[in-house]
């Protein structure tokens, strides 16, 4: 007696079955690659898109900076020769002017005070014993070459400053005070000559 045994269909369940795990295998590892592959390419765009940002804001900060520098520097420019011309504005020698205002004062006239102001304004207070006296002092200021305008602002007497704290006093002032004159002048310099001058006195 002979038994025959076809083991066909059984090689075939085997084939079927070894296809089905290695796909069971593969499938999620084909994901994984592909989710994994996704990410990096997502994560090479967002890093290549930061250097971008990241560059151009290097670039903005140095422009930033270097516009700054230039207002900084245009700014010192600026103030330095504001400062110049306020320096060549100022009279050379106060000293030298206060001396050619003193020599040209009557005998009995005194400069008690005198303010420069920015605009060039000389500002000086003279007390005379006489009213003559200050109408001979601006006729001197006049033809001095170192002044090239003069005014006479105002002319008081010391009894009447006086009589503005203690008007008591009047009476007595009067009898006893010898009247002084106060005089304002408003001098403009011609700085050109104020120079010539103050060089002649030095080169004495």
């Amino acid at each position: 007696m002979v038994i025959e045994i076809n083991l066909l269909p059984k090689k075939e369940r085997k084939s079927l079955s070894t296809v089905m795990i290695l796909l069971s295998f593969l499938l999620p590892f084909m994901i994984g690659s592909a989710y994994i592959l996704f990410q990096y390419q997502t994560t090479k765009a967002e890093i290549n898109s930061l250097q971008s940002q990241l560059q151009t804001t290097k670039e903005l900060r140095i422009i930033q900076e270097q516009k700054l520098a230039e207002l900084t520097s245009t700014s010192a420019v600026d103030q330095l020769k504001t400062t110049i011309e306020w320096v060549e504005k100022l009279p050379i020698s106060t000293v030298t002017l206060l001396k050619h205002l003193t020599a040209l004062l009557p005998e009995r006239g005194f400069i008690l005070n005198m303010r420069y102001a920015d605009s060039g304004t000389v500002t000086i207070t003279v007390q005379f014993d006489t009213n003559r006296e200050t109408a001979y002092y601006l006729r001197e200021l006049e033809d001095s070459e170192v002044i090239e305008s003069v005014q006479l602002k105002s002319v008081k007497t010391s009894g009447e400053e006086l009589e503005k704290t203690n008007p008591n006093l009047k009476d007595k002032l009067t009898k006893v005070i010898v009247p002084r004159y106060i005089a304002v002048y408003e001098l403009q310099l011609n700085r050109p000559a104020l120079k010539a001058l103050e060089k002649k006195e030095a080169e004495l």
